[in-house]
């Protein structure tokens, strides 16, 4: 979500944490039931919508103005931008760029090497 490249997916999630938490949720819900291409490194079905729903309430309530305000609500971690990423990006077609160092980590994890979970 650095990158130059994702600039788009960056203004979508910020407008993607305006839309009311029963919006989004729903449409983590539609996702599960996709079946995603295999270039995707997060599944759906590792996004837990419901434990979602408190924060995207307080995104939603607290309507940021671009993405760094979004970072800097509490609460919004990478667990947040990862999964409003993963709704710009199958929703609306505004995906990271694959170039940014950050989906590196999603796909291969950390130090442990194993994924991050969305939990």
């Amino acid at each position: 979500m650095v990158a130059v490249e994702s600039e788009e997916a960056r203004q979508t999630t910020v407008m993607l944490s305006q839309v009311k938490p029963d919006t989004l949720v729903g449409e983590i819900k539609k996702m599960q039931a996709l079946h995603l291409p295999s270039r995707h490194h997060v599944d759906v079905h590792d996004i837990h919508p419901d434990r979602l729903y408190k924060i995207f309430t307080k995104t939603y309530e607290s309507v940021p103005k671009d993405f760094e305000t979004l970072l800097g609500i509490e609460g919004v971690g990478p667990k947040t931008i990862r999964d409003l990423a993963l709704i710009s990006e199958l929703v609306y077609g505004k995906a990271p760029s694959f170039n940014d160092p950050v989906r590196y980590s999603f796909a291969h994890g950390g130090k442990d090497g194993h994924p991050l979970s969305c939990e």
